[in-house]
């Protein structure tokens, strides 16, 4: 398959993300709501159609999360065979907002319940990360920007940290990050540590709102 959209589609993605040019390449069509994903999507979508990798395998490669004007939306790829031969790919889109809402409240608390526990049991050892993590942060929100090897390292250590600390939202943000710089083949982008930024901004949010509780 070259990647060009067919006429047939849902109204209702129309809706949500507007109608694609005639015979639109999918990736061209999905980065003009992030350009990260459309960059991935159309590298992992060669591999497809190299045929080097199983297809099942090939299709494991592609983009899956996309948010957009207060959506998040999931993508699914399926197969269509002819003849034993991949023919065409299923895309199909689906809002699954209010499933990360909730998905996004257990883990706020589990990760206040975790930090709680952290404290008890090693206090100083807890406030000696988080205060090392936030310098981290602080050198990865630098203007200029840090080298992409350096911002890697911190990436990594961070996520290494976080899922030690029970931070996990942290930690699976750095995860998603290392892959979507892995699969760009460009080095980390002011988009990359943007996502890092902000997870980490709204996990340390509400520990430092636990803390002033704890001492008030």
């Amino acid at each position: 398959p070259d990647g060009g959209l067919a006429e047939a589609r849902s109204r209702v993605v129309d809706a949500w993300l507007g109608a694609p040019e005639r015979e639109e390449p999918v990736w061209r069509f999905f980065a003009r709501f992030d350009a990260a994903f459309g960059a991935w999507l159309e590298q992992a979508w060669s591999q497809l159609v190299d045929a080097l990798l199983p297809v099942e395998v090939a299709l494991a490669q592609l983009p899956t999360r996309l948010s957009f004007r207060g959506r998040e939306l999931e993508v699914t790829w399926q197969a269509i065979d002819a003849q034993g031969r991949l023919s065409q790919v299923l895309v199909i889109v689906s809002d699954v907002t209010e499933r990360t809402r909730r998905e996004e409240a257990d883990v706020v608390q589990r990760e206040t319940l975790q930090g709680f526990e952290m404290l008890s049991r090693d206090r100083f050892g807890f406030l000696d990360f988080f205060a090392e993590s936030q310098h981290q942060i602080g050198q990865l929100s630098k203007t200029p920007p840090m080298e992409s090897a350096e911002a890697q390292r911190a990436i990594h250590t961070l996520k290494g940290t976080s899922a030690l600390f029970g931070m996990s939202s942290v930690s699976r943000v750095c995860h998603d990050v290392e892959t979507a710089i892995a699969e760009g083949g460009e080095g980390v982008s002011p988009a990359h540590l943007g996502r890092v930024v902000a997870a980490w901004n709204a996990a340390a949010g509400r520990i430092t709102r636990f803390l002033d509780e704890r001492r008030d």
